[in-house]
C-alpha cells in the first residue's frame, strides 16, 4: 500500500479483517513502524484517491525490478517510447517466442505496421525489447508505469549540493558591485572553499571529504546565466520575455539549412547579424540618441531610417566601435578625456545619402526585417500575392540569394553561388543591388525576369557551352538552394521554366530540347530520326555550310537545325537515286546518264542532301522514271523483225567509242528509232529491241558525243564493255592479259582514257568483220593470208585481239 505521503509494506492479515503493514521508512531512532488498518478504512482510502496498490515486480531469480520505484504514470502522459514498449511486450507476452536477436526483429517487424496506425512510431531494438520483457513488468502484468525510464531526465547534479551553494553565494558577491570582475569572483570562491576546508579537517580530521574549487569558467557561466534574464529584466523594468525576445536566441528549422535566431519575431540566419562592431547612422543619432537594431545586421550597409550610409569606425581615431565600454550610443569611447569624458560626438560626422533609382523597392526590403510588427505587416501588402505565405523571413533570404545570384561573378565555380559568411563578404550587397531584388518581391515574375535578362547579356563572358547554366548563370541554383524553403525552391523552378519558354525566340545561347520551347527548332538527334540516318552524317550535313544552323563552339557542341530545311532535305533524299543504280536501273552507263543530265531529260540531285551520300554522281528519281514512262510509250509491242537485235547487243556490233546518247534516246522518244520489246526484269534499255543498221546510220549521221568528260574519270566494267564494243566479261580479261591499263588501286578501276588507248591501238574480231565485209568465221583464215598473227586469245582460242595497225595500216578509224 501507497498512501499519498509514505509507502508501507504488507505484512500479515490480522482477525477481525485487519491488516498489518510495515512502514518503507524507519523512524530516525532506527525502530521499525508497524501501521495496523481495517480493510473498511483501506477501501475507503482507496476511494478517496488517498492510497493505491502496487504490485511489486520481481525478477527470474526473485528480486525486486527497478521499476517497483516508479511512480504511476497516466496513459495521457506517458512518453512515446513507453506507449510503443509497452505494446511490444504485450505482444510478446500474447504469443512468447525466442528472446534472440533474429526472432525478436521479426516480432517487431511483423507488428511495426500495427503500431503505426496506433501512432506508435519509435521502434525499440531486439536488445532494448529483451531487457523490458524481464525487466519490466511480468508475463501479462505490464503497466506504463514500470515502461517509463526517468533515466536521464533530470538535470545532472555536476558539484556537491555545498559547492552548488557556494557558487550561488559568489555570483550574489560579484553583482555587489559594478566594479568586480569575474576574475574577481573566481578568486573570492578559492579563499572560500579554502575556508571552509579549513574548518572541515579541524573539526572532523581525516574524516573530512575536501570540497573541489570550480575552475575560472564554471564561475564565469554561472554570473553569465544568472545575468542574462533575470537581472536584465530587473533593471529594465520588463517582464523576463521581453528580455529573451531582446537577445535574438537560437530557433531550429526543419525546412532550410543553417543557423537562425528570432530577430523580434523573424527568423533571421545568425551570420547576419553584426555583434562585434557597433554600426551608426550620425544622422538617425541626430533625430534620437539611441541604438536601431536594424543597423545590426549586416546586409544593410546603410541606415534604412535616413537612408545614410553607416559606419562602424570613429571619423576620427578610426578605431572600430565596440560593446565592450561605452561612453554613450552617439560617442566614441575610445576618444575620451583622462576625466573619461567623450571628445567625439559622431553626430558631427554625417555620411553620404544612398541614391538609387528605386528608393520603394530597398525601403520595403528594410520594412520586412523590421522589429515593429505593424510596418512588416504592411510590407506584406506590397509584396506579390504567390510570395505572401512564405513570410518576411523567408521573403528576406530571398532578396539575398537573388542578390548572391545576381552578382556571383561569370568566372566562378558553376554549382556556387556568391560566397556570404565572413563580415567583409556583404560588401556586394549595395542599396541598388538590394532594390533590385526588392523589386522582384514586389512583381515577382516580371523582376525575375528582368534579373534574368541581365544575367543573359552576359552570357559570353559565362564559361559553357549552351543551356540555363550559359544563359542565366547562377540563377539557376535559387532552385536548388537549401537556405529558402521546398515550396519556394518549386517557384523559383516554376518561374524559370516560365522565363525560358518565355525567351524561345531569342536565346542566349543554344538550348536542349526540354528548355527550347520551339517547333521550327531540332536537334542532331531529332534531325537524324528524321531523316533516318546516323548521327555522324548529320554532323557531315551542319559542316556543309548549304543550311542555317546553330551551333555553340568548343568540345561539347550543341546543333540545332531548322526543322524546315530538314524537312526539306528529306523530300530531295526521297527523290534522289545513285548514279550507278540508276545506270543499273536504265541499263545505260554512267556517262549516257550524264549526257541526258547535260540535256536535261533526267534532273541531277543538288542541295545539302548531296553531303550526306558517298556517291559521286546523284540523280531525281523522278525525272529518271519519267524518262523511262516516255520510252516505254514510244515501245511497240512484240519482239520486231529479224533484223531486231537487243539494244546492247547492237551497240556492241557498233564501232567502239562514245556514243551520241541524247541524239539516240531522243530518236526513241520521238519514234525516228522505232524499239520493240517487253516487260522484263531487266534494265529499260537492255529490254529493248532495235533494228541495228538504223540505228548505226543514227550514230554515223550524229557522230561520237562531243564535251568528254576527266578522262582521268573510273568507269564501271559495263560502261567500259559498251565503249569498246564489246561484253561485260571481255573487259576482266582485256585487264588480266594487261591490254586495258588499270589505276593500279586496290579495285582496279578503268578510265576513258585508258579505253581510248585501247581503242586506238586494238580491235577485236567483230569489228573487223563488220570493216571488211566478212563474216566472222573467215577473219582469223583471211589475216592469216595476210600474214597477220592475233595480239591475245582471251578465251581458248577464241575472242581473238588484233593490233589496229597490222589489221588497217594507218587508216583512220571511222
Amino acid at each position: 500500500m501507497v498512501s499519498s505521503r509514505r509507502g508501507c509494506i504488507f505484512v500479515q492479515e490480522l482477525p477481525g479483517e485487519r491488516i498489518l503493514f510495515q512502514l518503507e521508512n524507519t523512524s530516525p531512532n532506527g525502530e521499525i513502524q508497524n501501521v495496523i488498518k481495517a480493510e473498511a478504512e483501506l477501501e475507503q482510502l482507496r476511494d478517496a484517491r488517498k492510497a493505491r496498490r502496487d504490485r511489486q515486480f520481481r525478477d527470474a531469480t526473485g528480486r525486486l525490478q527497478r521499476s517497483n520505484n516508479a511512480g504511476d504514470v497516466p496513459p495521457e502522459v506517458a512518453t512515446d517510447k513507453a506507449r510503443a514498449l509497452q505494446f511490444y511486450t504485450r505482444k510478446w507476452d500474447a504469443d512468447p517466442c525466442g528472446k534472440g536477436e533474429v526472432a525478436l526483429r521479426r516480432l517487431i517487424d511483423f507488428h511495426a505496421p500495427e503500431a503505426k496506425r496506433r501512432g506508435l512510431l519509435w521502434q525499440p531494438s531486439p536488445s532494448t525489447l529483451k531487457r523490458a520483457i524481464g525487466q519490466r513488468g511480468e508475463l501479462g502484468v505490464r503497466p506504463i508505469r514500470v515502461m517509463q525510464d526517468m533515466r536521464g531526465q533530470t538535470p545532472r547534479r555536476r558539484w556537491a549540493p555545498v559547492i552548488e551553494q557556494v557558487l550561488k553565494r559568489t555570483v550574489a558577491w560579484y553583482y555587489a558591485k559594478d566594479t568586480r570582475t569575474a576574475l574577481d569572483a573566481h578568486a573570492w570562491i578559492i579563499r572560500y572553499v579554502k575556508h571552509v576546508n579549513g574548518i572541515g579537517r579541524a573539526r572532523y580530521g581525516d574524516g573530512w571529504k575536501k570540497l573541489p574549487t570550480p575552475s575560472d569558467e564554471t564561475v564565469r557561466r554561472h554570473i553569465h546565466e544568472a545575468a542574462s534574464l533575470e537581472r536584465l529584466a530587473f533593471l529594465l523594468k520588463i517582464p523576463v520575455e521581453q528580455v529573451l525576445s531582446r537577445c535574438h536566441p537560437r530557433v531550429s528549422r526543419k525546412d532550410v539549412d543553417g543557423d537562425f535566431i528570432d530577430f523580434f519575431g523573424v527568423p533571421l540566419r545568425a551570420r547576419y547579424r553584426e555583434h562585434a562592431r557597433r554600426r551608426v547612422s550620425p544622422r538617425a543619432l541626430t533625430i534620437s540618441p539611441h541604438h536601431r537594431a536594424l543597423h545590426d545586421l549586416r546586409p544593410f550597409s546603410f541606415s534604412p531610417e535616413t537612408l545614410e550610409m553607416l559606419i562602424d569606425a570613429c571619423p576620427v581615431c578610426g578605431k572600430p566601435l565596440g560593446w565592450s565600454t561605452t561612453a554613450g550610443v552617439a560617442f566614441c569611447e575610445r576618444c575620451v578625456d583622462k576625466e573619461g569624458d567623450p571628445q567625439v560626438d559622431l553626430r558631427d560626422f554625417p555620411q553620404p545619402l544612398v541614391e538609387v533609382d528605386d528608393e520603394a523597392a530597398l525601403r520595403l526590403v528594410a520594412d520586412l526585417v523590421n522589429p515593429d510588427p505593424i510596418v512588416r505587416r504592411k510590407a506584406l501588402a506590397n509584396v506579390d500575392p504567390s510570395l505572401v505565405p512564405f513570410g518576411p523571413g523567408n521573403l528576406f533570404e530571398l532578396v539575398i540569394a537573388l542578390a548572391r545570384a545576381v552578382a556571383t561573378p561569370p568566372s566562378a565555380p558553376f554549382m556556387k553561388l556568391r560566397h556570404l559568411k565572413k563580415p567583409d563578404d556583404f560588401g556586394f550587397l549595395t542599396p541598388d543591388l538590394m532594390a533590385r531584388a526588392g523589386r522582384t518581391l514586389m512583381d515577382w515574375r516580371l523582376g525575375f525576369y528582368a534579373l534574368a535578362d541581365a544575367m543573359r547579356a552576359s552570357a559570353a563572358e559565362r564559361p559553357g557551352y549552351f543551356g540555363v547554366r550559359k544563359e542565366i548563370g547562377a540563377l539557376r541554383l535559387l532552385a536548388r538552394q537549401r537556405s529558402i524553403p521546398q515550396e519556394m525552391r518549386d517557384l523559383v523552378k516554376e518561374t524559370i521554366a516560365e522565363d525560358m519558354e518565355r525567351t524561345a525566340h531569342e536565346p542566349a545561347a543554344p538550348r536542349r530540347r526540354a528548355l527550347r520551347h520551339r517547333d521550327d527548332l531540332i536537334d542532331s538527334q531529332e534531325a537524324a530520326a528524321r531523316l533516318g540516318v546516323k548521327g555522324g552524317l548529320v554532323g557531315r550535313l551542319a559542316r556543309c555550310g548549304e543550311i542555317n544552323v546553330i551551333r555553340t563552339e568548343g568540345r561539347r557542341s550543341l546543333v540545332l537545325f531548322k526543322a524546315s530545311q530538314i524537312e526539306e532535305i528529306q523530300t530531295v533524299r526521297r527523290d534522289m537515286i545513285d548514279g550507278m543504280k540508276a545506270a543499273r536501273q536504265i541499263a545505260l552507263p554512267l556517262g549516257a546518264l550524264e549526257a541526258l543530265a547535260d540535256a536535261e531529260l533526267i534532273h541531277r540531285a543538288d542541295g545539302p542532301a548531296l553531303t550526306m551520300v558517298s556517291g559521286k554522281h546523284q540523280y531525281r528519281l523522278s525525272s529518271l522514271q519519267e524518262l523511262v514512262a516516255a520510252i516505254e510509250r514510244t515501245r511497240q509491242a512484240g519482239t520486231g523483225t529479224e533484223a531486231h537485235r537487243r539494244f546492247n547487243a547492237a551497240l556492241r556490233r557498233l564501232p567502239a567509242g562514245e556514243k551520241p546518247w541524247v541524239a539516240i534516246v531522243w530518236a526513241i522518244l520521238s519514234s525516228e528509232l522505232p524499239v520493240f520489246g517487253t516487260d522484263g526484269s531487266g534494265g529499260l534499255f537492255s529490254r529493248l529491241l532495235v533494228e541495228e543498221e538504223r540505228l548505226r546510220v543514227l550514230i554515223e549521221t550524229v557522230g561520237a558525243r562531243t564535251g568528254i568528260d576527266d578522262p582521268n574519270e573510273p568507269l564501271a566494267y559495263r560502261e567500259a564493255a559498251v565503249y569498246i564494243g564489246m561484253s561485260e566479261p571481255n573487259v576482266s580479261w582485256l585487264v588480266a592479259a594487261g591490254l586495258i591499263d588499270t589505276t593500279g588501286s586496290h579495285d582496279r578501276r578503268i578510265t576513258r582514257d585508258a579505253l581510248a588507248r585501247f581503242n586506238e591501238e586494238f580491235v577485236h574480231t567483230v569489228e573487223i568483220a563488220n570493216r571488211l565485209g566478212i563474216h566472222l568465221s573467215c577473219v582469223k583464215r583471211t589475216l592469216a593470208q595476210r600474214g597477220i598473227a592475233p595480239v591475245c586469245a582471251l578465251r581458248a582460242g577464241m575472242r581473238l585481239i588484233w593490233r589496229r595497225a597490222d589489221v588497217f595500216g594507218t587508216e583512220s578509224d571511222p
